[in-house]
């Protein structure tokens, strides 16, 4: 239930499992936004794990990569997906960190079940 309304304490695994979505799925993996997107998301989650950024910098750092969540959703292979309406969600939701992160969640999980490569994580595959 609280996966449904969106968790601030799941803001890592959010971002894991979107670094981990961009560089394992194919149709994704290869867009020209992909690699930054995974460096930044990279870059994130290690500054998040040292405590040099917290949950507070959740919002920008999805800000920043949402240019390239807009540009997946336009991919004619994805544009059923309706990424777009859960990127819209992102975008209208990033003065508020839990549902932030409840719209991210949305959007990746979208993403899994159309390409079937990963299954979402969940709260008992945590480290």
């Amino acid at each position: 239930m609280q996966l449904a309304r969106g968790d601030v304490a799941d803001v890592l695994l959010t971002v894991r499992w979107q670094n981990d979505l961009f560089r394992q799925t194919a149709a994704v993996q290869n867009l020209g936004c992909a690699k930054s997107l995974r460096d930044d998301s990279e870059r994130f989650f290690q500054h998040l794990g040292q405590r040099k950024l917290g949950v507070r910098d959740y919002p920008d750092f999805v800000k920043g990569v949402l240019p390239c969540l807009h540009k997946t959703a336009q991919q004619p292979a994805l544009t059923k997906l309706g990424l777009a309406k859960y990127a819209g969600e992102i975008e209208s939701s990033l003065g508020d960190p839990t549902a932030l992160q409840r719209a991210h969640r949305q959007y990746l999980l979208q993403l899994q079940r159309a390409t079937s490569e990963r299954r979402p994580p969940t709260p008992a595959t945590r480290k």
